[in-house]
């Protein structure tokens, strides 16, 4: 976060160390954008709990991502940190035709603010130079969102 907040940034760590660096132009956002941890498991959900604003989890279904909201909304309390803050994104499997209005709401109930629409598929086809094909395709998941 020093990068965004700072003229220059240094790092002195056991592993990592940089001297002095700039990073412009800074943000808009203000200290910073967002930091959204992409990861699996209770030490993932710990690390999001204690100093992520977020989190972007690969998840099966919407009951999965339920489960996992609640301990991880428990957690943030633990560390004295606000759970209605945390940004919950989930990656989710497209499919053919992207989620049902259903899906989403069932989503949405389970704790995820936005969705990540990714796949093995889509990342392959992104790489094919399809990925405007990609959001033609799942142009009509935006408009049943925007319902919900």
């Amino acid at each position: 976060m020093e990068t965004y907040t700072r003229s220059e940034a240094a790092y002195q760590g056991d592993i990592v160390r940089f001297p002095a660096v700039r990073c412009e132009p800074k943000p808009l956002q203000k200290p910073c954008p967002p930091v959204l941890l992409g990861a699996h498991g209770v030490k993932a959900l710990e690390r999001v709990a204690r100093t992520y604003d977020g989190w972007m989890p690969l998840v099966q279904n919407p009951g999965e991502l339920r489960q996992s909201v609640a301990q991880l909304r428990s957690l943030t309390q633990q560390h004295s940190r606000d759970p209605d803050r945390l940004q919950i994104s989930p990656l989710v499997d497209p499919g053919e035709n992207g989620p049902s209005r259903d899906e989403l709401m069932a989503y949405r109930d389970a704790g995820a603010q936005r969705l990540i629409l990714l796949s093995q598929q889509t990342v392959a086809a992104t790489a094919d130079g399809k990925a405007l094909d990609l959001v033609q395709r799942f142009a009509p998941v935006v408009e049943r969102a925007l319902g919900v």
